[in-house]
């Protein structure tokens, strides 16, 4: 800290007077915290993406995810919105950037709930299984986009970006993740729907092949 002011003292005094050396001080411990607040953020949404590739790496080769990996996912969903909260009041108030984070958790929690239910379903092949394994994974991935596209709102080149601007910003995230999840609720649904009518099916199959002996 002491380096960085005496370097923009030395600077200001080269470039005009006195004036713009000490607005130069003042200035210079806010952008240096304005720095570190932004690597703090950059490091944590670092943090946030690869695990949650490491849950579909999980989810695919163990085919199934443990509550801990999905709880410190969530850690990191309450660490980041910890750090969001500083960019001013109006956002740390804001209602929609709590709820993105609780519905990108929410699609997380589906997945993790659900991955370990398909090997419990009958109806289903393995070829059924892994398709929707792989299916879930994309659809995490593209809810991590989602958030990506919501780190733009600290970056310093949108560091002038008015609280206005800043909201309407993530009205429109919240709209797509809302859309995102609906969308993983419906997938996940006909998955469900798709099982019971596949298990139903080779229960009759079964019954027709004790009653009359023929083939299942």
């Amino acid at each position: 800290m002491k380096y960085l002011r005496l370097t923009l003292l030395g600077l200001a005094l080269l470039l005009g007077p006195g004036n713009a050396a000490a607005q130069l001080i003042v200035s210079a411990p806010i952008a240096e915290r304005s720095s570190r607040r932004q690597i703090s953020h950059q490091t944590t949404m670092s943090k946030l993406k690869s695990r949650a590739r490491q849950l579909l790496d999980r989810g695919v080769k163990e085919q199934a995810l443990t509550t801990k990996l999905v709880d410190q996912n969530l850690n990191l969903h309450r660490e980041w919105y910890a750090s969001l909260r500083e960019v001013s009041a109006t956002v740390r108030q804001y209602e929609r950037v709590r709820r993105i984070f609780e519905n990108q958790g929410r699609i997380i929690e589906l997945y993790a709930r659900n991955v370990s239910r398909l090997h419990q379903q009958p109806g289903l092949r393995p070829e059924q299984i892994q398709a929707t394994q792989r299916a879930y994974a994309g659809l995490i991935e593209e809810s991590v986009g989602i958030l990506d596209d919501l780190q733009v709102v600290l970056q310093p080149g949108h560091a002038q970006m008015t609280d206005a601007q800043r909201l309407k910003y993530i009205n429109r995230i919240d709209e797509r993740m809302q859309h995102h999840l609906a969308l993983v609720i419906y997938f996940t649904r006909r998955n469900t729907a798709l099982a019971a009518e596949q298990a139903r099916q080779a229960a009759e199959r079964r019954k027709i092949h004790e009653l009359y002996g023929a083939s299942p």
